[in-house]
């Protein structure tokens, strides 16, 4: 069965930066980026990529750190934050 956008829950997010500025002609932008980290060990992800190829995958925000990523203020807590989340 299939279940509707509306009905899924979220168990996790994937960690990532945005930002919004104006162009010169006035228009608003966003631009956003999802984090990775290096995956050439991982026993699953390195299977994504051809050999020889880096591996990247994802950083995953567990709903407990949820609070914690999204009042991040520093590039330093950010880091240190990050570090502990992906292990």
């Amino acid at each position: 069965m299939l279940e509707t956008i509306s009905s899924l829950r979220a168990d996790s997010a994937i960690a990532g930066l945005w930002r919004n500025w104006r162009e010169v002609d006035g228009a608003e932008m966003l631009s956003f980026t999802m984090l990775t980290v290096n995956s050439d060990e991982h026993p699953l992800m390195k299977r994504f990529h051809k050999p020889g190829d880096e591996k990247r995958s994802v950083v995953i925000v567990p709903p407990t750190e949820y609070a914690d990523w999204l009042s991040c203020r520093s590039v330093d807590e950010a880091r240190f934050l990050l570090a502990a989340i992906s292990g």
